[in-house]
């Protein structure tokens, strides 16, 4: 080797020393190149890991950040208690996915019952880890280490679902909330440094009271107005208190809506109908009440709030009264993506396409066309809240005044997650400035993380839910109307003028003018078989036979688009 390469070479060789050794004091004690030292994680990770309850994603790395399945969930919480109880943590099946041998230990067990079924492929939420950690570990989260009276957490209601869970896991010291504020954020996906939180803090309970890092706190309890009648009134208060009851979000959009000036009776003009239609009007879904517009309500106040910002600028609320103040970056007009939107989704049947980006068919005004992927993700909002309202008002409503209809809101989020990733990947081709200040606008990438995350559980979530009631047999009063057409099919059911004029003529004909029958109607909703009185309250039942949601093969076709590999890359990077 010459002489006059052996300095350089000798520096190079230094210089890499000091690397490694700057890399080598920052690693994480838990020998994952993904985990900082220092993490907040850190600690109870390593443990974990330790434990043998939680291992990496790779030999190498964790993915702190990753969000779980609820199947996944299931198998973490399955593992605490055979840990708990001295058993082996590993079950095997021979049939089935990797997680079946959970599954089956959680039926056998009374840990799972059937409304977790259709929910073991979607991403779990927050609330939905409470709940399964807490029907495996109950008998030990007994300690009261925080005064958590009812009502205390701010953004969860003892109505909710979850709330029990929730509530005892912050008395026993597993979690003390998201925030400073104790907001759990019962909605958001859970994620993988957060789970390693919450089996550590179960497996080690004992040791919480001698852990110097673990301080005790206490929460006051708010008051939480009464929960209307399900019929009753459509006022302010009454949407507010049931906002308060089932969705404190949809209740904290319209509260900050009126805040920012938006008028009550603004708000009020979503539920119109409620004061328009006769006196004693009812549908054959029932009377027209509060819940019927409520998801609708929450959607369009959203639009309202997400304006009174300033110019060039846009609040993105983020959940458990939190929002994002974002000011735009350079734009062009959405319309531009219809050339290489292709035409199978732009002339969906019923689809968004057309409303809100088209150049033929979208006016030029629209938000979503004028502000660009601004206004795209300001519409995307909308829906996520409006999605996640009928989510939680699902169970009250379905008990209630059983809905049999199917709907598309809950494919919005796959419509709009599509129609934002086209507007990014046609950027970064045919208007690189405007993508690259896109990228750089760090407030709005966070807003999208969230909210995306958030709508994506709640969306998994709620068709779970349609699904198990589906084909779990639904049954219900129906408009509290009677009759005696017991053991009729639908058909000879319909021809009744059962349910009056309605639609200025009886149902049947109604839906003759669309070329559809009872049959099919209701086929297609999920629901089949006979309509009979029920004799105690005179009130109509109706009997689920199974099916599936007409608005599955749009989505299908959505996520094949939205599963090539541009698409999956570039919402790799927005949500980095």
């Amino acid at each position: 080797m010459k002489h006059w390469l052996r300095k350089p070479i000798a520096y190079l060789l230094a210089l890499v020393l000091c690397l490694s050794c700057s890399v080598f004091a920052h690693a994480s004690s838990t020998g994952f190149t993904d985990v900082p030292a220092g993490a907040w994680y850190e600690k109870q990770l390593k443990a974990m890991v330790e434990e043998g309850l939680i291992s990496g994603t790779s030999a190498t790395t964790f993915n702190p950040a990753g969000q779980l399945h609820v199947s996944e969930a299931l198998v973490f919480a399955v593992k605490l208690k055979l840990k708990l109880e001295g058993k082996p943590t590993s079950i095997s099946s021979e049939s089935g996915p990797w997680y079946q041998g959970y599954v089956d230990y959680a039926k056998a067990n009374g840990i799972l019952d059937a409304k977790w079924e259709p929910l073991l492929e979607t991403l779990a939420s927050r609330a939905q880890m409470a709940e399964i950690l807490y029907a495996t570990t109950k008998d030990i989260l007994t300690t009261v280490r925080n005064t958590v009276p009812d009502n205390s957490i701010p953004d969860v209601r003892m109505g909710m679902e979850g709330a029990e869970a929730i509530y005892a896991m912050y008395r026993a010291g597993v979690t003390t909330g998201g925030d400073g504020a104790h907001n759990f954020y019962p909605y958001n996906p859970v994620s993988r440094a957060e789970t390693a939180i919450f089996l550590y803090n179960i497996l080690f309970q004992e040791k919480l009271a001698s852990d110097p890092s673990w301080k005790p706190f206490s929460l006051t309890a708010q008051s939480v107005p009464a929960m209307p009648a399900y019929d009753a009134p459509v006022t302010m208060d009454n949407i507010l208190a049931m906002l308060d009851n089932l969705d404190p979000d949809g209740a904290s959009i319209l509260r900050q809506a009126m805040a920012a000036g938006i008028g009550e009776a603004s708000i009020l003009n979503w539920f119109s109908m409620g004061g328009t239609l006769p006196e004693g009007y009812e549908s054959m879904f029932g009377k027209h009440v509060i819940t019927s517009d409520l998801n609708t309500a929450v959607h369009e106040t959203y639009h309202q709030l997400s304006f009174t910002a300033g110019w060039n600028q846009q609040i993105y609320y983020t959940g458990s009264g939190n929002s994002i103040t974002v000011t735009q970056t350079d734009v062009f007009d959405s319309a531009e993506i219809d050339a290489v939107v292709p035409k199978e989704i732009q002339n969906l049947s019923g689809g968004r396409y057309g409303t809100y980006i088209s150049g033929e068919t979208a006016a030029t005004n629209m938000a979503s066309r004028q502000q660009g992927v601004y206004g795209i993700f300001n519409e995307f909002t909308a829906y996520c809240w409006g999605t996640v309202d009928s989510l939680r008002t699902y169970d009250y409503t379905q008990a209630n005044s059983p809905q049999m209809g199917g709907d598309n809101e809950w494919i919005s989020h796959a419509e709009f997650r599509y129609f934002i990733l086209t507007y990014m990947l046609y950027a970064k081709e045919h208007h690189p400035d405007v993508y690259n200040g896109i990228m750089a606008n760090k407030n709005f990438l966070r807003a999208f993380k969230t909210v995306d995350s958030i709508f994506e559980t709640a969306v998994g979530t709620l068709q779970g839910k349609k699904a198990a009631y589906r084909s779990g047999g639904m049954s219900g009063s129906i408009g509290g109307n009677s009759g005696s057409s017991g053991g009729d099919d639908f058909g000879d059911f319909f021809d009744d003028d059962f349910f009056g004029d309605m639609f200025g003529d009886d149902f049947k004909d109604f839906l003759a003018q669309f070329g559809m029958d009872p049959e099919d109607f209701f086929g297609s909703s999920g629901f089949s078989g006979s309509v009979a009185p029920d004799g105690s309250s005179g009130n109509i039942v109706i009997t689920s036979g199974g099916g599936s949601d007409p608005y599955q093969s749009q989505y299908d076709l959505l996520q094949k688009y939205l599963s090539q590999p541009e698409y999956v890359e570039m919402l790799a990077l927005m949500k980095a």
